[in-house]
C-alpha cells in the first residue's frame, strides 16, 4: 500500500505540474501562424521564476477555422539549466480562437532524469485555464529509486499488514499505473476508469477515480480513491468505498465506507479504518467486526468439568482445530502482532462467547493463531448453560489455562461459585480458586448435616433437593472431586459443618459423599457434634465421625472411638471404647418396662 501511494506522490510532486507548465499552461496570448513552418522552435515562460520552456516541432501548418496542425511536437522544460521534463506528441491541433491543443495520436511525458514516464492517447490542453485532460490509454511508470525510502522498513503486522508495508530496498523496481482518463486542473490531478497501480511482487491498488491533491507550490497534500477500491497484496487483500492517504506528517491511509480486508487468514471490516503508517498499527471505528483462527485455542468445553468416563487426554481433540473466533465491537486498534478491541465487545467461537468492555489478542506470529486473551471489565463467559463472570479474564493458548480475577463468579455445571481468584484448566479439568471461596452445591433429597434425636422417624425425609452451601479460604477440583481448605465451612440451611478440609465426591453433577478432616465440628439446633474425621454418605443418610467423636444431645452426652448418626432412622451407634451421659431429667422421662407374672 505504501508502495502504491507514494508512488502517486512522487507522480504529481516531481512531474504534472511540470509537465503542464512545459506546454505552456500559462500562455494567455494567442499564437499567430502563417503558411507551412518546418523546424520550428519558440519558448515560453512558466509560472515560476527560473522555469522556461521550449517548444519545437518538425512542422506547422493551418488546418481552417483558426487550427493549425502540427506535428512532432517536443517541449523541454528546463529549471535554470537543468532540464526537468520533456513532452512530446506525433501530432495535435491548436486552437488560436479557444487557446485549446489537441489531439487523437498519443503523447509522452518524461522527467530529465527518465526517473518516470506517462504516456496517453488523446489528449486535450486548455492553455489559458491549466487544464490536462489524456482520454485514453494512460500508462504510468516509475522508478522505485526516485521515492523515499524510511529509515527502516515497516514489517508486516496482524491486520491489514500489507496496507501498512513499507518500500523495501529493491531500489531499481518500478510501478505502474494505468487508467483510462487523466484530468489535471490547477492542485488537482485525477486518474479515471480502471485505475490500477501496481509494483512487481508488492501488489496492486485498483479503484475507478484515483485523486491526487496539492497545496500552493505544487506539493501534494492527499491521495484519494474511489468506486470499489481494492487493495491486493501477495498475503491478501482490502476493499472499501474510498481511501484516503494524508501525506506527512500526519502519514495516515483511512478506509471509509464498508472496509473489509482478508490477510494472513484473518479477515475484518468496519466503517473505517486507519492506518497510522509510522508505527505500523491501524485502528477501526464503527462496527467493528474480526475473525481470526483460534486452532485448538478456545475449545468447546472451555467452561465444562463435567466428570465422566471418557479418558482425558492434554492435547484438544482434532475436531476442535480450524474454528474461529468472531469479534464485534464500536472500536478496534492493531498494533503488530496485538489487537485491541473497545465498546461493547462481543466475541464468539464456536459456543464460547465473551463479552466484555476491552479484550486484547496476542500472536507471536502474524500468520499463527492467537495465544492469549485478555478481556476486561464486565466480562461475562459463557457456554451454554455454564458461565463465569469477572473484572478480568485472562486466557492462556499454550497451558490451557483461563484466569479470572476482581470477584469471579461461575455457574458450571450445576455448581455456582464466587471467589477473589478462579482458575481452570481446560486441558487438566480442573478449577482452582482463591478465597474467600463460595460454592453451592446440589446435594441429594432428603439429606442434611441433620444429627438424629434419639427415635425412629422412617417418614422424615424431606422431599425437596438441598443445596450445600460450602466456603473456604482455597478450593480445587478435578473429576467429581472438590477439595476445599481452611476455614471450611458448610450448611445446607438446617444444619452446618465447620472444618479444615473438606473433600466433596459429586456423581453427575450431584454430591454422595463428604469427608471432612482437621478439628470437624456439627451443628444442627441444639444437637452438636465434634470429631477429628467425619465422614457423610448422603444416600444412605449416615454420618461417622472417629477420632476422638463427641456427639452432644438435649438429653445425652456421648464420647467414643467411633460414632455413626444415621439420618434416615433418627438413631446413632457406637464402636471401641464410648461413653454416655445422661442428664436427670432425661432419666426420670425414660419408660419402665411391665414385668411378667
Amino acid at each position: 500500500m505504501k508502495a502504491t501511494f507514494e508512488s502517486c506522490r512522487l507522480l504529481f510532486r516531481c512531474g504534472i505540474l511540470a509537465m503542464v507548465a512545459s506546454i505552456g499552461i500559462p500562455l494567455h496570448a494567442q499564437v499567430s501562424l502563417s503558411g507551412v513552418i518546418k523546424n520550428y522552435k519558440f519558448a515560453v515562460d512558466a509560472d515560476q521564476p527560473g522555469r522556461r520552456t521550449v517548444l519545437t516541432g518538425k512542422g506547422a501548418e493551418p488546418a481552417g477555422r483558426g487550427m493549425y496542425k502540427i506535428t512532432g511536437l517536443r517541449a523541454e522544460t528546463f529549471q535554470g539549466a537543468a532540464l526537468e521534463m520533456v513532452v512530446e506528441a506525433q501530432e495535435c491541433f491548436l486552437d488560436q480562437s479557444r487557446n485549446i491543443v489537441e489531439s487523437s495520436s498519443s503523447l509522452m511525458v518524461r522527467t530529465g532524469g527518465d526517473q518516470f514516464t506517462l504516456s496517453g492517447k488523446g489528449f486535450l490542453l486548455e492553455l489559458g485555464r491549466s487544464h490536462l485532460v489524456v482520454s485514453n490509454d494512460v500508462a504510468t511508470t516509475i522508478h522505485k529509486a526516485a521515492i523515499p525510502l524510511p529509515n527502516q522498513p515497516i514489517k508486516s503486522g496482524m491486520a491489514a499488514p500489507a496496507l501498512a508495508a513499507a518500500a523495501t530496498n529493491a531500489t531499481f523496481s518500478t510501478i505502474e499505473i494505468n487508467s483510462r482518463r487523466f484530468d489535471y486542473r490547477p492542485e488537482v490531478a485525477v486518474f479515471q476508469q480502471n485505475v490500477r497501480a501496481a509494483e512487481k511482487g508488492q501488489g496492486e491498488l485498483l479503484c475507478e477515480t484515483l485523486t491526487a491533491r496539492f497545496v500552493s507550490g505544487g506539493q501534494l497534500r492527499r491521495l484519494e480513491a474511489e468506486d470499489n477500491v481494492r487493495l491486493v497484496q501477495p498475503n491478501g487483500q482490502a476493499q472499501s468505498d474510498h481511501a484516503v492517504y494524508e501525506m506527512p506528517p500526519a502519514d495516515t491511509i483511512t478506509l471509509l465506507g464498508r472496509a473489509q480486508w482478508l490477510f494472513e487468514g484473518k479477515e475484518g471490516r468496519a466503517q473505517k479504518m486507519v492506518i497510522q503508517r509510522q508505527t505500523r498499527s491501524f485502528a477501526g471505528e464503527g462496527d467493528v467486526y474480526m475473525k481470526l483462527p483460534t486452532g485448538a485455542m478456545l475449545p468447546a468445553d472451555l467452561l465444562s468439568i463435567e466428570n465422566t468416563s471418557a479418558p482425558r487426554t492434554n492435547s484438544i481433540p482434532e475436531a476442535s482445530t480450524n474454528r474461529f473466533i468472531e469479534i464485534f465491537s464500536d472500536g478496534c486498534r492493531v498494533e503488530g502482532n496485538r489487537a485491541l478491541f473497545s465498546g461493547n465487545v462481543r466475541a464468539r467461537s464456536g459456543p464460547t462467547q465473551i463479552t466484555c468492555a476491552r479484550l486484547a489478542v496476542n500472536s507471536s506470529k502474524a500468520e499463527g493463531p492467537p495465544e492469549e486473551i485478555t478481556a476486561e471489565e464486565m466480562v461475562k463467559i459463557s457456554q451454554g448453560k455454564n458461565e463465569a463472570t469477572g473484572d478480568k479474564a485472562v486466557y492462556l493458548a499454550g497451558p490451557g489455562t483461563l484466569v479470572l480475577t476482581g470477584q469471579p463468579r461461575w455457574k458450571i455445571d450445576q455448581a455456582e461459585g464466587s471467589g477473589s481468584l478462579l482458575t481452570l484448566s481446560v486441558k487438566e479439568r480442573k478449577i482452582k480458586a482463591a478465597g474467600p471461596v463460595k460454592m453451592l452445591v446440589p446435594g441429594r433429597s432428603g439429606a442434611s448435616f441433620g444429627i438424629p434425636l434419639g427415635e425412629a422417624n422412617t417418614n422424615s425425609t424431606v422431599s425437596a433437593e438441598r443445596v450445600v452451601t460450602i466456603s473456604s479460604k482455597e478450593m480445587e477440583y478435578e473429576q467429581g472431586l472438590a477439595l476445599f481448605t481452611g476455614d471450611v465451612h458448610a450448611t445446607d440451611g438446617q444444619s452446618e459443618m465447620t472444618c479444615g478440609i473438606l473433600r466433596v465426591i459429586s456423581l453427575e453433577n450431584k454430591i454422595v459423599e463428604m469427608v471432612a478432616e482437621k478439628q470437624v465440628r456439627l451443628r444442627d439446633n441444639e444437637r452438636r457434634a465434634m470429631a477429628d474425621t467425619a465422614v457423610y454418605w448422603l444416600d444412605e443418610g449416615i454420618i461417622r465421625l472417629s477420632g476422638a467423636a463427641e456427639l452432644i444431645l438435649p438429653d445425652k452426652h456421648i464420647w467414643g472411638d467411633a460414632l455413626a448418626l444415621d439420618q434416615l432412622r433418627h438413631a446413632f451407634s457406637a464402636k471401641g471404647h464410648y461413653k454416655i451421659e445422661m442428664n436427670a431429667a432425661a432419666l426420670r422421662n425414660v419408660p419402665t418396662q411391665n414385668k411378667q407374672p
